[in-house]
């Protein structure tokens, strides 16, 4: 599953055209897959780059479960 999503993302960062909020849907769902596989690092990583699109969008909902996927890694590292 993780190579589709990255597949995908490398699709979405050659559309120009591509809004910030569906970007970050896709790292979002890339960062839930890799925290699902105890790649945490590069969850993390996604989470923060998914983050950075939705505020960037203003989509305050997407920017709330971002957080909360962040929160929830956090709380499960220690």
């Amino acid at each position: 599953a993780a190579g589709r999503f990255q597949e995908a993302l490398r699709i979405y960062e050659n559309l120009p055209e591509a809004p910030p909020a569906d970007r970050a849907e896709g790292l979002l769902l890339l960062g839930e897959v890799m925290a699902t596989v105890a790649r945490h690092d590069a969850a993390m990583r996604l989470y923060r780059q998914a983050l950075a699109l939705y505020r960037e969008a203003g989509d305050g909902a997407g920017e709330a479960v971002t957080l909360h996927d962040l929160g929830s890694l956090h709380h499960h590292l220690g």
